[in-house]
């Protein structure tokens, strides 16, 4: 069943060409600056929907793990789980929520959604823009019942079974990408020769989980692998990542201040993502 939550009318905003600025830490807080009145309401209601689907301190001791061990038997397959599971940080939703309105791209694909709490924020900025459409790659389906059905319709679809056979079989370009699936250097290897040739150049492309250390290779293998497809083709990335690049993350927070827009959503704060444009 999916949270109840109030409408927002599409924003009226007039459209602007979309600036092709490399992704940096001065772009996204103009882009803070810019979309921050807009961002507000999209704030308030991921938060009454995390409030509701959530339920984040329940797995944030080892005394409640180690309990929901102990009763998981009598409790049968839900256990103690949340009904929605929210990884991605407050600045890394709010970054793809603020690159999406500035963009406006046409076609966004993420790999996989998971439990759908980045999925919300990329539909939050679709709704916004008045445009686009997010097609989604998952072996699950967990994140159908977390999108509030206004955000989902006529502009979202979830595929369910293997990206790999599926994008594959699907020829068409690509205005925006969100990777965050299989998190191994073979996987990387697939999608960096499958699906960033069919990325439109320019356009940005987001992989998340890649610095959870200031070493990659300590987390994962595909973080190596991006950085080292980054490095071979000159392409500049950004991260706000805590154990990679601290000094963004505080000015981030800083400007939020400002903004009045810091109280968080989200407990965790080590955004360990990257964005990028794409050069074919």
């Amino acid at each position: 069943m999916r949270a109840s939550l109030p409408a927002r009318p599409a924003c009226g905003r007039v459209r602007t060409v979309p600036q092709a600025s490399n992704p940096d830490l001065a772009w996204i807080l103009d882009l803070h600056r810019r979309f921050a009145a807009d961002l507000r309401p999209v704030r308030s209601r991921l938060r009454q929907l995390y409030r509701a689907r959530c339920v984040p301190w329940r797995n944030r001791s080892l005394l409640h793990k180690l309990a929901a061990r102990a009763v998981q038997p009598f409790l049968g397959p839900v256990g103690l789980q949340p009904r929605m599971l929210a990884q991605s940080d407050d600045e890394w939703c709010e970054i793809l929520y603020l690159m999406l309105r500035a963009e406006q791209p046409e076609r966004v694909l993420e790999i996989s959604p998971f439990h759908g709490w980045s999925t919300c924020w990329i539909l939050s900025a679709l709704r916004d823009n008045g445009r686009g459409t997010l097609v989604s790659h998952d072996l699950i389906d967990a994140s159908r019942q977390n999108v509030p059905a206004d955000l989902a319709e006529g502009r979202w679809q979830l595929a369910l079974g293997d990206a790999r056979q599926q994008v594959a079989a699907d020829g068409a370009p690509v205005d925006f990408l969100l990777m965050d699936s299989d998190h191994s250097a073979e996987f990387a290897r697939w999608y960096l020769a499958t699906v960033l040739p069919r990325v439109r150049d320019g356009a940005i492309v987001c992989v998340d989980d890649v610095f959870h250390h200031a070493d990659p290779a300590l987390f994962d293998g595909e973080g190596p692998v991006v950085l080292d497809w980054l490095q071979r083709r000159g392409i500049p990335y950004f991260t706000c990542a805590k154990a990679r690049n601290p000094t963004a993350l505080n000015a981030l927070h800083g400007q939020k201040v400002a903004l009045q827009i810091a109280d968080r959503i989200h407990t965790s704060d080590s955004n360990p993502a990257i964005v990028f444009r794409n050069r074919r």
